[in-house]
């Protein structure tokens, strides 16, 4: 009952991450891998950046320390080059002999190391021969990396082996190391890693269960994707899910180049599927680069597994330049003669470009002369309606003053006649005292231009019923007149009003409010001084306040 449940457990999370990979687009992290790949010298330069620091440690490290060092060494060179990591192993090997502190099981963790280095030079059968020589003899430190390495020579043979079947003739070795390996492995991310594989001989849909939630939480320079990502495009494959299989791959191969490995897996086989998609020009670029970081790490059977493909890629590819090339001069050749009808056509439109330039040129010059026309008549309209409004306002007022003053002459007439009778009064009854007293009084002629001046008041804020305000206006805000009183205006509203009237001229403005010509310049340089704006213009705009309409 409880494996039925384990099983139905196991499919739903492999139906789960089937989906979530369905979901994923292979485009983006393609195009990341191109970017990292254009930029892997940068990344190689930052790993011999490193090994060049732990030279220089190794060269100033005592040599009771140097073991240590060289250990690093060999781990560093282990994916960019062969020799070198060879080299630094075999130093390991000679420092844990000679130096005395040096334990024995140190000494069977370099000859492992050793092992390895020569597994990955291709030379399977001395790799084998010094580990079983080891075995008898194996420490408890020891046997993690022994199981782990001795499970890597028997792969890597197979793999690069030229025999029919190879895997299967060792494939229960492998699973046999790995079993070990397992039963060694302390770090949660290995064990589960190697969990994944050993399932992945069997159920490769099972394996992906284990390793896609981890990928799912790792970074780009976690020095562990490589492999997982690797396992995990292999299950893929394997179950035929190729589009899958190419995303994992190039998770992988970008975790190879940027951590400055030049022995590329996941990359090579990217590039064989990216060929059968149909992607040439992909598959090239990333055959080419294993190629080139495989001369240059020394992997020399890694040249030779890519010589089965790498001519099949290169063939298709220089076909598809060819094709392009052919192309491109079908278009050339296209294109001269398009351009030689262009030149034809070119050279006629020049002919009647040139005639349009010329009747350009004068169209140009008569609307020139239609805007200016055109500007003229909208300046004489504008004057026209200037001394239209002008003159409407002028007989407006005209006509107004001249009614208002006709009234006041009339009765100015009537007042006078009877100021003559009671004159004749006085005078037929030869009371010459009251009649010297009579013409004296100014009483009547104060209380006429009251009159006059109320008369003149009312009419002109009958035409301008805002003209306080709007006056007021144009003045500082705490400088403004106040309001008149009962229809009244005081001196300098009266002022500005005969002003507005058109009657400019100190003199005449003195005669009319009867007023010395001094005092009616001093109320309008006091005035003006209040101006709002420039002192200057507030005659100027006085003129602008109208008559509001009926």
């Amino acid at each position: 009952m409880i494996n039925n449940l384990l099983k139905i457990v196991i499919v739903a999370i492999t139906l789960t991450v089937s989906i979530n990979i369905q979901a994923k687009d292979i485009n983006p992290i393609l195009r990341k891998l191109d970017d990292v790949v254009a930029h892997r010298a940068q990344y190689i330069k930052q790993k011999e950046n490193e090994i060049n620091e732990m030279k220089v440690l190794l060269q100033r490290s005592p040599r009771n320390a140097r073991y240590e060092v060289c250990d690093v060494l060999s781990d560093l060179y282990m994916g960019s080059n062969t020799d070198s990591a060879r080299h630094y192993s075999e130093l390991c090997l000679s420092l844990a002999q000679e130096t005395e502190w040096c334990s024995e099981a140190r000494i069977q963790g370099a000859r492992i190391k050793l092992a390895q280095c020569l597994a990955i030079n291709g030379l399977y059968e001395q790799a084998r021969k010094m580990l079983n020589e080891i075995e008898p003899e194996l420490f408890d430190d020891n046997k993690l990396s022994f199981y782990r390495i001795l499970t890597q020579v028997y792969i890597w043979e197979a793999e690069f082996s030229t025999l029919p079947n190879s895997y299967e003739k060792v494939e229960p070795k492998v699973l046999q190391y790995r079993d070990s390996v397992l039963h060694h492995e302390v770090e949660t991310i290995h064990r589960l890693h190697t969990e994944a594989i050993i399932k992945g001989a069997t159920d490769h849909a099972a394996a992906n269960s284990i390793v896609l939630p981890m990928l799912d939480t790792m970074s780009f320079s976690n020095p562990n994707l490589r492999f997982i990502a690797n396992t995990a495009a292999a299950n893929f494959e394997a179950l035929g899910d190729n589009e899958s299989a190419c995303y994992y791959y190039a998770l992988s191969a970008i975790s190879d180049v940027s951590q400055g490995v030049m022995e590329h897996t996941s990359l090579r086989r990217l590039a064989v599927k990216l060929f059968d998609k149909g992607d040439v020009a992909r598959a090239y670029n990333y055959m080419n680069v294993c190629m080139e970081d495989a001369k240059a790490c020394g992997a020399r059977l890694r040249t030779i597994q890519m010589a089965e493909d790498l001519p099949v890629i290169l063939n298709a590819y220089h076909e598809k330049v060819n094709s392009q090339k052919r192309s491109l001069i079908y278009t050339i050749n296209f294109l001269v003669a398009l351009l030689l009808v262009l030149a034809f056509a070119l050279y006629n439109l020049y002919k009647i470009q040139k005639r349009l330039k010329e009747a350009r040129s004068q169209l140009l010059d008569y609307n020139e002369s239609l805007r200016q026309s055109k500007h003229d008549i909208e300046q004489a309209l504008l004057e026209v309606k200037k001394v239209n409004r002008d003159l409407k306002e002028s007989n407006q007022i005209k006509q107004v003053y001249i009614t208002n003053y006709m009234k006041q002459f009339s009765t100015g007439i009537a007042k006078l006649e009877s100021y003559q009778q009671m004159i004749q009064k006085v005078a037929h009854s030869s009371n010459y005292g009251k009649l010297v007293q009579t013409i004296k009084d100014t009483q009547i002629l104060d209380n006429e231009l009251d009159v006059f001046y109320q008369s003149f008041d009312e009419t002109f804020l009958g035409l301008f019923p805002t003209f306080v305000q709007d006056f007021n206006a144009l003045l500082r805000p705490e400088e403004r007149l106040p309001e008149p009183e009962g229809g009244r205006l005081s001196t300098e509203l009266r002022i500005f009003a005969l002003i507005r009237l058109g009657i400019n001229d100190s003199e005449e403005i003195a005669s009319f409010l009867r007023y010395s010509i001094k005092t009616i310049y001093n109320y309008r340089t006091k005035i003006r001084n209040k101006a709002l704006g420039d002192r200057a213009l507030l005659e100027e705009q006085l003129m602008g306040i109208g008559i509001t309409e009926a």
